[in-house]
């Protein structure tokens, strides 16, 4: 401050005069300070607008998450939920909550009442960190993501997981899943979709009437190998064994019930005999020609039903199941499932008598057993499109005889043309043999 301000003069106050009022004002004011404090009365909140004194109130602040931190009308509290804002001023104001990680909803406006408790409540959603796939397709097939099995089948929706690209494919026996793959790409939050279809694919059995006796026999069984070669994955043989010419073949002694009741199912009088999907080839050479055109024919009729089979080794005993899925409204009611245990590779150490040594997938046991003098066969019956069979079987594994690691199971439904065998119409197959 200039100096000359408060200087002599008419109009200037002199700052000795002033120093004096500001000591009797500083002085007055501190005496009643005193006599009020002495008093007992409590210091005035002062309120620069009105100069009265502010009522208070308070705000309890909950959340559905604890540890929220808690703003009121913008300014941090250094509090976090469940708390108090003690000594709110009279009238409206604005809470916030906050907590890493969770969505809270907009602030409340609240009305502080003096002397009083209002009570606030936020309900936190936690941000979501992963998404999720839906996964649909027609039939209950297993669902894998990044090709580990999620426990789940369509259709459901697999969640938890991590926001990226991932892949999903299904897996049901019988079916063939359309595409074989989906890269879904996933964002937190959200559910993306993966849609599938299962188709049948097309599956011919081949079996193939021999004995270790039958001279032409060894060549038949060839020919059929090499042309199957050609169809992997479409077509496969199965290799029951007849008792003539030689009555002492150990593949026919193994399991006479069962060979006998292929025979006299599918009229068998001759080795070799080779039927397609129930349809016989032409005896005699040249056989590959005969063999292809029969499985060609074969594949391109569609399949009214789908069967899936799974074969698994116990301790004591080979179990298997067997379901089978109406696809189509063309199923026949006449019907008959026929379920082979068969060993993929076998050899006949010395061969036989027309030195044949090695056989491919020999019949050990056929389901359901059939008694003495029948042809077995597990009756479908009608089956309307979407019918879905369950089968169960456990063969209780032949000491010594049977290579364990070298079952598999083959299974078809071929039709009953009154007591004799009629078309296959499909196949299922547990391991490809």
């Amino acid at each position: 401050m200039d100096s000359r301000t408060l200087g002599h003069g008419s109009k200037g106050v002199g700052w000795r005069r002033l120093l004096q009022r500001g000591v009797r004002w500083i002085t007055l004011t501190a005496l009643t300070g005193g006599l009020l404090l002495a008093c007992g009365q409590e210091d005035p909140t002062f309120r620069p607008d009105n100069g009265g004194n502010v009522p208070k109130g308070s705000i309890a602040v909950l959340s559905s998450v604890p540890g929220a931190t808690i703003a009121l009308d913008g300014e941090a509290t250094g509090l976090v939920t469940p708390d108090t804002l003690r000594d709110v001023d009279e009238g409206t104001h604005v809470v916030r909550v906050f907590l890493a990680g969770f969505f809270a909803p907009d602030s409340q406006v609240v009305a502080v009442v003096a002397d009083s408790v209002r009570a606030v409540q936020f309900d936190l959603v936690q941000i979501p960190v992963t998404g999720a796939i839906g996964v649909n397709a027609p039939y209950p097939a297993a669902i894998f993501v990044d090709g580990a099995p999620t426990g789940l089948a369509a259709p459901d929706t697999v969640e938890g997981l991590a926001p990226g690209e991932h892949a999903v494919t299904l897996a049901l026996a019988g079916f063939r899943s359309d595409p074989g793959e989906q890269r879904i790409p996933v964002v937190a939050g959200e559910v993306a979709v993966a849609d599938f279809d299962l188709l049948v694919p097309k599956i011919v059995v081949c079996e193939d009437f021999s004995n270790y006796a039958c001279i032409p026999c060894p060549a038949a069984d060839a020919a059929l190998q090499a042309v199957l070669l050609d169809y992997e994955g479409r077509s496969l043989s199965v290799n029951p064994h007849t008792n003539f010419p030689g009555v002492g073949d150990p593949y026919f002694q193994f399991n006479t019930d069962a060979a006998r009741a292929r025979i006299y199912f599918n009229q068998v009088s001759s080795a070799p005999r080779i039927l397609v999907d129930g349809v016989a080839v032409p005896t005699g050479p040249p056989w590959e020609g005969p063999i292809r055109n029969a499985i060609e024919a074969q594949l391109a009729v569609p399949a009214p039903l789908a069967i899936g089979v799974r074969g698994e080794l116990g301790a004591a005993e080979y179990r298997v199941r067997v379901d089978v899925w109406a696809v189509t409204a063309g199923a026949p009611a006449n019907l008959l499932l026929f379920t082979y245990v068969v060993e993929r590779h076998v050899a006949l150490d010395p061969p036989g008598p027309n030195g044949q040594a090695e056989y491919h997938n020999v019949l050990r046991h056929l389901f359901p057993t059939p008694a003495q003098g029948t042809f077995g066969g597990e009756a479908l019956g009608a089956l309307a499109e979407g019918d879905h069979l369950t089968f169960e079987y456990a063969w209780p594994l032949p000491g010594g005889s049977v290579d364990p690691s070298e079952l598999a199971v083959i299974t078809f439904a071929q039709e009953n043309a009154s007591g004799r065998g009629g078309r296959v119409v499909q196949t299922g197959v547990s391991s490809w043999p």
